[in-house]
């Protein structure tokens, strides 16, 4: 039965290598990727969402990337369905899905089986969406949600969580033919990624892309709320210096990685993973239970 044939996710935080190892697996496996990330869904930002590039994207075919412009809103139910209708296209081929991101929401959603249905009251969604900031933030802390499972800057994303009262919700069993792997980086060494990263990001030009997409788009369209085109946004006003919005950008990304760990270290089900060996061999371990592989 197709509802039984393997899925894999990759996890962990934002520079971790997730990207990297996919490619290794899906090429050895014979898998495609599907990109489970809040930001690369959006077309135009390239180089500041480290997007998989044209050359990986030749090598191995890749789903949920380019959908919509930078000023529309995207939830985590989009993603859901955006990724099944991926993973038959996926498996029509008889290749092997892996969905890799550090969206916990993305990624728990689909793996999780999460039921996105609107049953909220609408009244209370729009008296919330109006609510200041610091107000949402005592409400959230109030009800028990922390600022490391979710942005507390993100007014939109805070309201939302407030009005399901938590962050997580309708989560069922982890089926078997679901696999779920986690990178595990030393912080020292991943805060060096992030920085080697960034680096890299204003080499290729993201100065230039932020410039492009702040004029066409505006400094506070959602797919901009993205911690290097925030910063430079500041830099391009004028509010601070180049260097300042570097720093900022860095710092920016690395309470993220933060963020993103507390997210999937709550993760009982995920196996976590050091190295390309380790990975391989949970995966080969995992593939010929379904008779994949064979060795």
């Amino acid at each position: 039965m197709e509802a039984d044939k393997p899925i894999i996710a990759i996890v962990g935080s934002t520079a971790s290598g997730k990207s990297t190892l996919a490619m290794k697996l899906a090429r050895k496996y014979g898998g495609e990727i599907i990109c489970a990330d809040s930001r690369t869904i959006y077309k135009q930002m390239d180089v500041g969402t480290a997007k998989p590039t044209p050359e990986d994207q030749e090598k191995v075919e890749h789903h949920c990337l380019d959908l919509i412009n930078p000023d529309k809103n995207f939830s985590a139910a989009d993603f859901k369905r955006c990724a099944l209708e991926a993973i038959d296209d996926i498996r029509s081929r008889n290749k092997i899905p892996l969905v890799i991101g550090g969206s916990g929401l993305y990624v728990d959603g689909l793996m999780y089986d999460f039921d996105f249905s609107d049953k909220s009251d609408p009244a209370r969604r729009s008296r919330l969406e109006a609510t200041e900031i610091k107000k949402l933030q005592a409400e959230a802390t109030k009800i028990g949600i922390s600022p490391e499972e979710i942005n507390f800057n993100n007014k939109r994303h805070l309201a939302r969580a407030v009005e399901r009262g938590g962050v997580f919700n309708n989560r069922k069993p982890l089926k078997k033919n679901r696999l779920i792997l986690g990178i595990e980086v030393a912080k020292q060494e991943l805060d060096r990624k992030i920085e080697d990263r960034i680096e890299l990001m204003f080499s290729q030009g993201i100065e230039s892309e932020a410039r492009s997409l702040i004029k066409k788009y505006g400094p506070d369209a959602p797919g901009l709320l993205a911690p290097g085109y925030r910063a430079l946004a500041e830099y391009i006003n004028g509010t601070i210096s180049f260097e300042a919005a570097k720093t900022r950008f860095i710092q920016n990304d690395k309470q993220l990685a933060k963020r993103q760990k507390t997210w999937f270290k709550r993760n009982k089900d995920t196996k976590w993973i050091k190295s390309y060996p380790e990975a391989e061999k949970q995966v080969a371990d995992f593939l010929e239970k379904f008779g994949t592989i064979s060795r």
